[in-house]
């Protein structure tokens, strides 16, 4: 799919609603469209000759046209146009006529979801029908008039007889890549000196699977430039191979947006040191070989006495290089075997292994504490600043990262309320539960019977118009005690009962019945998201229950959307994939939360089932041109647009920082600036007053 350019699409069909349908069934695969319609063969006409088309999407059968008569129509003038059959009804026998004169594909108009594929796959088979056309012509044609054709074209095109000798090498890219096609005739594609050692095998044997007669595909680094390849056999007009025939496209540029994004999802930008989640991945390995090997393992939360002030005294400029003077001080404290990381703010946490008694961990809490006693010597300014420390043992304190993490976090709070500047051992009395958990912990499991759950509803709009995309649901809890309490006062309370299954299940299904009562008063929304916790995405029959709550109140999946934070699809990689698979073919939405935050692979990510990626909030709220908040956006809405995924900003919260995501071309966006989460009430006169922007 290229988004640089809308997606020019002439729909057949006498129904204005049913063309609409199709719109925005593209449109929810990631398609920006102009359409035009028409239902008698001169409309038809004259739009052909007024415009270029990508796709024509036309019903079967019409009073006063039909699908035979638009193919005939496209093939009378030698248009090679995919043409995809959407219709109501089609007998087989009509089916395989329509194929037969030239329709690439027919979907039925009760499954609009296969709309989207169909025309990606339509578009790349175009795609590569031109090529191969263009290059047929080029062994027929002059060598000065094929190099000029080729010359036009933004790819690399490769043509090799059947020892793999290159027969001829054309492309706009050629200047890019530095290459001379002279120099390159004559020799083995698989041994070109410009070609990487690790492409070499690949590329043979793609090319290799081409001379049996097997297309394929393959990614090479040529010339220092990263290129992705399709080969072909190249048949003469008897059908016999000849050789091979390759079309390959720069993606450096995605490479390198990728690589950015990999760094970004490991490391802080402003320190460089590592984040939460490297350091959290490397204490479960450490503890993994501590139980083998009988490593001692402490943790250190260290956070910052009064940063703030320090912020408001000298500025934000200063406070960030004060931030990265820490890290560098923590950094020289240990040998290479520790993990200094930046969770936050003003927050480092330390992994240190092999401190092998509790004398020697307080040694090093002391060390800690009196680094600070210097000043940090900053734009010509003596700042002091004093650190609180917080110090948990393996074994003693917690027996996983989360557990010890924790523990740490909890001394750390003591040592603050202790006076700040200095440090404290965890203690067991730090985490009990006090009445007021216990209490809320009870009371969670009977909340949603007793009616004391409410949903709220934030908008998600397009960014490109301000129309409304679609709701994400957030829940409230009014306590009869307590009152109205946020999700992060009981969502990890609820997850350590075990309530969550039921709290989740009954947003779920709220959510999804609220859906139908809009629709059917006549309110059209895109999607309502809901978010799973990590606890449900692995209870092993949540397909069961989203599949029951579809059921039972009469959604239509497509606009269901699930959100899930990167932290529970990559709790398990292959599990995840299974069960995203599950959901997946219920033909539900899945989008992943807080993406950047934390460590999606890459490679995995092109294999989840995924349709939308939701940018971590903390990019977005000091967004400013040239900031690496900035690079980070930029780098996921590029990954999500190369993977046809959409992209959300989360987080808005003033003009500014809308303006800057429309102009990076992030695809929705929501936040308080846009409208904070409202009751059901709010949110159903707010439906009402913009149902033009609900209906578009």
């Amino acid at each position: 799919m290229n988004a640089s350019r809308p997606l020019r699409v002439l729909c057949i069909d006498d129904s204005p609603d049913d063309a609409e349908l199709n719109v925005l069934a593209l449109g929810r695969a990631g398609y920006r469209v102009e359409t035009q319609r028409a239902d008698r063969e001169d409309a038809a006409r004259e739009a052909l000759d007024r415009a270029t088309w990508d796709v024509v999407l036309c019903d079967y059968s019409m009073p006063n046209f039909s699908a035979p008569a638009m193919l005939a129509l496209l093939a009378e003038r030698d248009l090679d146009i995919p043409c995809l059959i959407v219709s109501g009804a089609i007998g087989e026998e009509a089916a395989a006529e329509a194929i037969r004169l030239g329709a690439y594909d027919y979907i039925f108009k009760n499954n609009l979801k296969r709309l989207g594929p169909a025309v990606d796959r339509a578009l790349r088979d175009a795609d590569l029908r031109r090529a191969r056309r263009i290059i047929e012509q080029q062994l027929r044609a002059s060598e000065t008039r094929l190099r000029l054709l080729f010359e036009q074209l933004p790819a690399l095109v490769v043509t090799t007889d059947t020892d793999l000798t290159i027969t001829s090498i054309e492309g706009a890219r050629l200047g890019a890549l530095g290459m001379e096609s002279e120099a390159l005739l004559n020799t083995r594609i698989a041994t070109s000196a410009l070609i990487a050692d690790e492409s070499r095998f690949p590329v043979r044997r793609a090319h290799l699977k081409a001379l049996q007669g097997v297309a394929g595909e393959y990614e090479m680094i040529w010339g220092g430039k990263t290129l992705q390849g399709h080969v072909e056999p190249l048949r003469t007009e008897s059908g016999r191979i000849v050789g091979t025939i390759s079309v390959a496209f720069d993606i450096t540029e995605r490479k390198v947006a990728e690589q950015r994004l990999t760094y970004f999802s490991q490391f802080d930008l402003l320190t460089d040191l590592p984040n939460r989640t490297v350091l959290e991945d490397r204490l479960v390995q450490a503890l993994a070989l501590a139980a083998r090997h009988g490593d001692e393992i402490a943790v250190f939360a260290i956070d910052l006495d009064r940063f703030k002030e320090v912020n408001e005294s000298y500025g934000r400029t200063s406070g960030d290089e004060l931030l990265r003077g820490v890290g560098r001080r923590l950094r020289r404290l240990f040998d290479d075997t520790a993990t200094v990381s930046r969770f936050g703010e003003d927050l480092f946490v330390i992994l240190a292994i092999g401190l092998d008694s509790r004398e020697l961990v307080e040694t090093q809490g002391r060390r800690i504490r009196d680094a600070f006693e210097s000043p940090f010597e900053i734009r010509e300014s003596d700042i002091y600043v004093t650190a609180s420390i917080g110090i948990a043992l393996a074994g003693e304190d917690g027996n996983d990262a989360h557990g010890l993490i924790e523990s740490a976090e909890a001394a750390l709070l003591s040592a603050k309320q202790s006076g700040r500047n200095t440090w404290r051992f965890f203690t067991p009395s730090m985490l009990l539960s006090s009445v007021e958990r216990i209490t809320l912990k009870r009371d969670l499991r009977v909340a949603a019977v007793n009616d004391q759950l409410a949903l709220h509803y934030q908008p998600i709009l397009r960014a490109s118009d301000g129309a409304l995309a679609g709701l994400e649901v957030l829940v409230r809890w009014q306590h009869p005690s307590y009152g109205m309490l946020m999700p992060d006062n009981f969502v990890p309370l609820a997850e350590e009962s075990g309530a969550i299954e039921d709290v989740g299940e009954w947003v779920l299904s709220s959510a999804c019945e609220q859906f139908v009562r809009w629709s059917k008063a006549g309110v059209k929304l895109g999607r309502i998201a809901v978010n799973l916790s990590a606890r449900q995405f692995e209870g092993r029959d949540l397909r069961e229950r989203v599949a029951a709550i579809i059921e039972r109140t009469g959604i239509a999946p497509e606009h269901l959307e699930l959100e899930l934070t990167e932290s529970a699809i990559m709790r398990d990689v292959t599990g995840a994939i299974a069960t995203l698979q599950d959901l997946k073919r219920l033909g539900v939405r899945i989008a992943v939360d807080d993406f950047g935050a934390g460590y999606t692979s890459l490679s995995f990510l092109r294999r989840f089932p995924v349709d939308c990626l939701k940018i971590d909030q903390s990019f977005v709220h000091d967004l400013h041109e040239g900031s690496h908040d900035e690079a980070i956006v930029k780098a996921i809405v590029t990954l999500a647009t190369n993977l046809g995924l959409t992209s959300v900003a989360e987080g808005v919260e003033d003009e500014s920082v809308f303006m800057q995501l429309r102009a990076l071309g992030v695809s929705e966006v929501q936040g308080f600036y846009l409208s904070r989460p409202m009751t059901l009430e709010a949110t159903s006169a707010f439906l009402t007053d913009n149902v033009a922007m609900a209906t578009d």
